[in-house]
């Protein structure tokens, strides 16, 4: 459980990188990205707020390190795939992302109303 909480709150860590590599779009794409990303922060707020208190209290200062690194090469992986799609790919990329955080809000929400 401590994972998926720490990967909720990486998730959320994740979120401007991702909606700003989205907003190349300038389009609905990219405001459904955003959307959804405000919904996750709201709708997992409990969840990301518990991820970051297992980081900061209970891992290891390694954990906590190899974490951070983590993180870090996953933002440069985006912001480099990012850069690098075509408007097209780019466009397919963030639509395939709004569906994905959508489909994870309806699922934290299914959760919390058991």
């Amino acid at each position: 459980m401590k994972d998926k909480l720490v990967g909720i709150y990486t998730t959320y860590q994740l979120r401007g990188t991702l909606i700003q590599g989205c907003n190349r779009l300038e389009n609905s794409i990219s405001t459904d990205v955003r959307t959804a990303f405000d919904d996750y922060a709201i709708v997992a707020k409990d969840y990301i707020l518990e991820g970051k208190r297992l980081l900061n209290e209970e891992l290891s200062a390694v954990d906590v390190v190899e974490w951070e690194t983590l993180l870090a090469k996953a933002g440069n992986h985006y912001k480099q795939k990012f850069n690098q799609l075509t408007l097209t790919e780019l466009k397919q990329e963030c639509q395939q992302l709004a569906r994905e955080m959508t489909t994870i809000n309806k699922q934290v929400i299914a959760l919390k109303s058991q």
